[in-house]
């Protein structure tokens, strides 16, 4: 009785958060009860389980949870479940928990399976491996079928849809799902034109399962059948009565088939009959099936039998080529306008030979006319075949459209018997239309594209065939009954024009104007070689070509779309889009037919990361162009990863970070905006932190308001538990710093205000973490825009009390009339007088000194000699860190709002080179420096980018090779003008597999006008195939270089305004060496110092070692924070460095690659490859050249 039975399962719906907020505003038991009490009830005998979530408001008959929802379901008592509540692709709430796909695998309902109405959001999005499908697939139990929808849902809309299913389900006769979920959205059709939300829910309602599968609203009921048992052979009209219970059934389905012969159907009326027109022409077994709504299906087999011969149709070669008295193109296919010669072949299936036949051809159709219509056939034997003596001719008239099909009769008799035949055919037509009238004053007159009085036009007419017949023979007729104009050369033809052949006529036509200024009209007469005539209108005048051309990669990685302003001229008709891959062409047309009726069009199914040039013409009503348009750019994009993009909520300019967060080895995302967000590299999420199966990724619980950012995410082992612990700065409504765990939690001792004896304010750049006090542990600085320097220890306590307040935590450097600053210069952290505690390194703008300066703060609050450093302007970038000459000692690049860029050596005295002057940087955004080897000298460049204003930005690359004279001057290729500005900063590394580093950086955002694009540029300032990206929302913050998911190869990471995480799959290799600034702030945990990448030439007065390959002397050992390290190489070859622990793990690989001969110096960090710091004792740094192995022991002193 299972079929008899419905489960409504249903929970609140507003509030989310229900029973916290005690007042109900929607309860999804108020659509069950609708379903129950319109429809159920009144048009059924079923019955029915309401379990809801509550019965404040609507009485239920047991109340909803997991547990009880499973153990119904397994029962198999219920044929139809309608679940109302929430969910996400994977999951659904039922009341105390959700229930998962894996709840959905293991049910074991079957055979009893249930359809299922879910209406939940995203519980169908068959792009996942959603729940829906989970139901279905279950070989156990589950659903025969789920209907549900692939993505949110607004409830009251879509309970419309899901009242109209159920009204036509329980109340009309209609059973098969596919049709009522078709005639469920019907009433909603005319909602439609506006994109609101019935468009959406339109179509985002879906099934999955067997369209034509039946559904029960009853327990099924065996019918009696009366009527004929077994069948003759021949045309014959058959009666069948179909009852229950002695009681007749109407609207049966009644089917009967015997395979290609015959298939006949109807319904039954009201006293149960139905009567069907059967043509068996063989004998064996027609098939006989009965079903309907809420009918078992009756299957029968019915003999048809012979007792004497017949004879039927087996085939009907056809010819067309002349023979016979047929005419045609000779390609044995029916088409209009043809005399075609029919020589049928007939089949004794009677099992009795016959002779004497005579066969007779008709039609009913008005569209041909038989012309030969008897026909003789020899004595055939049984089970025979013979073939008519002479051809039946027949006419089909040029009129006949394409693909229409004719029907004819063949009767045979023998003299005493009449053998009955039907056999059908589609006929095939050409259908022409003229595609492009262009021309050219080229050939006769003076090439300037302009029609002059009496300057004789070439016109080139290209017509298509849209039909399936072949357009055998066509004349093209220009003609006019203008005088004003001189036609030249006016006949072309065309022949053998096949479906969809695009071809020129076998001359070009020619005409002048008398009189530009006077009529011109003319038009072109298509006539074919069966008399059949099209009429084509031309003038010569060429419409406006389009402007304001958009192109953008949103939809995918082999898709560019294009839309344009519709041309202003009046006649225009449609456009065609032009591609090349060469900025100079050729521009070969994109589209295949003329676009109509839109100014848009999507290009699919081109290679990937490739580079495409287009250009637009408008075609008129006469199919003349217009001229192209400019030409615009743009790459394919790259693929995202499977699982990606995800979504989240709410716009964040904070730049993601990437780690290893829960210690498994695999990276994670971490993404900060009114949320802290958690992926896996599968897109997965970490865990469910908001208790909510709608969302995805949701780490933390944040109140309804909250604010995370801009600060970048920072992330850092500080708790020496395997995963990386994510540092979060909230701005509003509290104004402070989260330090979160793998589990949700937080670090004890977090998180701890922004609060100084100055005020509170929240800060704008990301927190740094490094060892500042030398203890061999590392701490959290961040500072604030109210120029406040924060530090703490991993517990949350104070490193000094720099405020002298006892009532505040964490404030380590106040500088004084620095409350209204606005200080967007966060910490770099590095160690610059040699104490082994890393010094803090930032920029000011004003405060009581009235000066501009680089502050450079040793842990106990005071400055590292040599600085503060006195810069001209004031400084809002975070500076970065690192060796630019490769010397061992590091520099310290930032920019000021003076238009100067500085390079600090550690002792403060300027770099050779600089500072110079640069490039206007506005101080209403704010960006920050990356340092790489551009130009592959061994030293490394700065790469800056300075914002002008809300449409120029620029990405500038700095030379820094004093030696060679160049230090403090631009690359060539450089600077690249970007046309908006960006408060992300850039970031560097090898994308596209060319060991050479490069350089990402987007921008939208501070104008209306700019485009949201993410740019890569290659070391030469050219732009990388597959950019820019174009999103749906400014770039504000900055992507992360990595290997997401570890397959080796590059994967870019990004989240911002478009309200999704992107992560684009590169086919190129990733090398970590090849990564200088992959995020920013150089690493995840943002502190500015650039990663030590490859082994850098130096010159030696020193002779070559006479051991050949050498790892050298290292300076200093022992070492606190990092030590220079030289190597010999004999020559160009391969190299392998790599440092071990006592224990002889492998911590850092530091280089594996192709290596130039010569001395070389590295720098080690005293990290791992995951950036995590080491601690101290005995380590080894292990060299592999050509076979030679050296090895030099280090002692790290924390």
């Amino acid at each position: 009785d299972y079929a008899n039975r419905a489960l409504f399962a249903a929970e609140v719906l507003f509030p989310s958060d229900w029973p916290e907020g005690n007042y109900i505003i929607l309860d999804g038991a108020q659509y069950a009860d609708q379903i129950i009490f319109d429809y159920l009830v009144p048009c059924t005998d079923m019955e029915y389980m309401r379990m809801y979530e509550t019965d404040t408001l609507f009485p239920w008959d047991t109340p909803l949870s997991r547990a009880a929802l499973i153990d119904t379901l397994n029962t198999g008592r219920y044929g139809i479940l309608d679940h109302i509540g929430y969910g996400y692709y994977f999951n659904m709430s039922v009341g105390d928990a959700y229930f998962t796909t894996t709840d959905a695998d293991e049910l074991t309902n079957g055979p009893n399976f249930f359809m299922l109405y879910d209406l939940t959001s995203g519980t169908g999005a068959f792009d996942h491996s959603c729940l829906l499908e989970h139901f279905i697939q279950n070989p156990n139990g589950g659903s025969i079928c789920s209907i549900g929808f692939v993505r949110a849902t607004f409830p009251n809309n879509a309970n419309n849809y899901q009242q109209e299913f159920f009204r036509l389900l329980l109340c009309t006769d209609e059973m098969r799902v596919g049709k009522l979920l078709a005639l469920s959205r019907l009433p909603f059709v005319g909602l439609t034109d506006a994109n609101y939300v019935d468009r959406w829910t339109f179509l985002n309602y879906t099934l999955l399962g067997d369209p034509t599968l039946p559904v029960w609203t009853g327990n099924p009921a065996v019918t009696a059948l009366a009527g004929p048992s077994g069948l003759d052979l021949g045309p014959q009209i058959l009666s069948y009565t179909v009852t229950e219970g002695g009681s007749p059934v109407e609207n049966a389905l009644v089917c009967l088939a015997k395979d290609d012969e015959s298939h006949a159907y109807g319904f039954t009326d009201a006293l149960g009959m139905v009567e069907l027109d059967f043509l068996p022409t063989s004998t064996g077994d027609a098939t006989l099936t009965v079903s309907g709504k809420n009918l078992a299906k009756d299957v029968r087999q019915l003999p048809v039998t012979s007792g004497s011969s017949y004879v039927s149709l087996s085939t009907m070669p056809v010819a067309d080529d002349g023979s016979d008295g047929s005419s045609g193109n000779g390609n044995q296919t029916v088409e209009s306008g043809e005399i075609i010669a029919l020589a049928p072949v007939l089949q004794e299936t009677g099992g009795s030979g016959t002779s004497g036949m005579t066969g007779v051809l008709t039609s009913s159709s008005s569209e041909v006319t038989i012309m030969v219509d008897t026909a003789t056939f020899p004595a055939v034997g049984a089970g025979g075949f013979t073939s008519a003596q002479n051809s039946y001719v027949v006419h089909f008239i040029p009129e006949i459209s394409d693909a229409a099909e004719i029907t004819f009769q063949l009767d045979v008799t023998d003299g005493s018997d009449h053998f009955i035949s039907e056999w059908s055919v589609v006929v095939e037509a050409p259908e022409l239309e003229v595609v492009s009238m262009d021309w050219e004053d080229q050939t006769y007159g003076n090439g300037n594209g302009s029609i002059e009085n009496g300057e004789r036009i070439r016109i080139t007419a290209l017509i298509k065939n849209f039909g399936a017949g072949t357009a055998d023979a066509v004349t093209g007729y220009l003609r006019t009954d203008e005088a004003n104009v001189v036609l030249l050369d006016s006949i072309a033809t065309w022949s053998d024009v096949a479906l969809m052949d695009e071809v020129s006529g076998s001359v070009t036509y020619s005409l002048s104007l008398a009189d530009i200024g006077a009529p011109s009209d003319c038009f072109l007469d298509l006539v074919d070689n069966y008399g059949r005539i099209i009429r084509h209108p031309f003038s010569p005048w060429r419409p406006i070509a389009p402007e304001n051309i958009t192109i953008e990669t949103l939809p995918g990685p082999d898709v560019i779309d294009l839309s344009w302003d519709p041309s202003a001229s009046a006649d225009r008709y449609g456009y065609n889009v032009y591609r090349s891959q060469d900025e100079f062409g050729p521009f070969l047309r994109a589209n295949h037919d003329v676009i109509a009726g839109t100014a848009y069009f999507r290009d699919e199914n081109l290679e990937q990361l490739t580079r495409y040039y287009y250009k637009i013409a408008t075609v008129d009503s006469s199919r003349v162009p217009s001229e192209l348009s400019d030409v615009v750019i743009i790459s394919t994009a790259p693929a995202e990863q499977v699982g990606f993009p995800v979504p989240f909520a709410d716009e964040t300019s904070s730049p993601l970070a990437v780690g290893d967060v829960d210690g498994d080895g695999d990276l994670e995302i971490v993404l900060a905006s009114s949320q802290v967000y958690v992926f896996h590299h599968d897109g997965s999420e970490l865990l469910d932190g908001d208790g909510d199966p709608q969302t995805l990724g949701v780490f933390s619980n944040f109140p309804e308001g909250t604010y995370l950012g801009p600060a970048a995410v920072t992330l850092a082992n500080l708790d020496r538990v395997p995963g990386d612990e994510m540092i979060i700065s909230e701005r509003s409504p509290s104004t402070r710093i989260h330090v979160f765990t793998r589990d949700g939690s937080e670090l004890p001792g977090w998180p701890q205000d922004l609060t100084s004896s100055v005020g509170t304010a929240w800060n704008w750049a990301a927190p740094a973490v490094g060892d500042i006090d030398g203890d061999g542990e590392e701490e959290i600085v961040v500072n604030t825009l109210n120029g406040v320097v924060f530090a703490w220890h991993a517990d949350g306590s104070e490193v000094r009390n720099g405020d002298a307040d006892p009532g505040t935590i964490g404030p380590f450097y106040v500088r004084e009339g620095a409350q209204w600053e606005w200080s967007r210069s966060g910490p770099a952290l590095y160690d610059l007088d040699g104490d082994s505690a890393k010094d803090i390194i930032f920029g000011t703008k004003s405060d009581n000194t009235g000066l501009k300066r680089l502050m450079a703060v040793k842990y106990d609050g005071t400055d590292v000699p040599g600085f503060p450093y006195l810069a001209n302007g004031g400084i809002g970038c975070d500076p970065c860190v690192g060796d630019l000459d490769n010397n061992g000692q590091v520099e310290i690049v930032f920019f000021d709002d003076e238009q100067y860029l500085y390079a600090v050596q550690e002792d403060g005295t300027d770099y050779p080179g600089f500072p110079v002057m640069g490039y206007i940087s506005s101080t209403n955004w704010v960006s920050s420096p990356g340092l790489g080897d551009m130009d592959g000298d061994g030293m490394l460049e700065i790469i800056y980018t300075p914002n002008e204003n809300g449409l120029l930005s620029r990405i500038v690359v700095v030379d820094t090779d004093y030696a060679g004279g160049t230090s403090g001057q631009i690359l060539p290729g450089w600077p690249v003008n970007l046309p908006g500005s960006s408060e992300g900063s850039p970031v560097i590394g090898d994308i596209d597999g060319d060991n050479s580093p490069d350089i990402l950086h987007g921008i939208g955002g501070g104008d209306e006008s700019a485009p949201f694009n993410q740019y890569a540029f290659h070391a030469d300032g050219t732009a990388i195939d597959g950019f820019p990206i174009t999103l749906a929302g400014p770039l504000m913050a900055s992507p992360t270089i990595t290997d997401l998911d570890y397959d080796s190869d590059v994967d870019i990471v990004y989240g911002g305004w478009d309200l999704l995480v992107h992560v684009w799959d590169m086919p190129f290799e990733y090398n970590r060496y090849q990564m200088p600034w992959p995020t920013h702030g150089g690493n995840p945990k943002r502190d500015g110092v650039v990663f030590p990448l490859a082994l850098s030439p130096v010159e030696d007065p020193e002779d070559i070692p006479a051991a050949g390959f050498t790892v050298g002397a290292a300076y200093p050992n022992p070492f606190n924070p990092s030590i220079s390290v030289r190597l010999y190489i004999p020559r160009s070859s391969e190299l392998e460095l790599a440092v071990y622990d006592v224990q002889g793990r492998k911590i850092r690989s530091l280089y594996t690659g192709g290596i130039s001969s010569g001395w070389h110096t590295l720098v080690w960090d005293g990290q791992d490859d995951a950036g995590r710091g080491q601690a101290s004792g005995m380590y080894f740094m292990r060299g592999v050249n050509e076979g030679e192995i050296s090895v030099l022991k280090m002692m790290l002193l924390r």
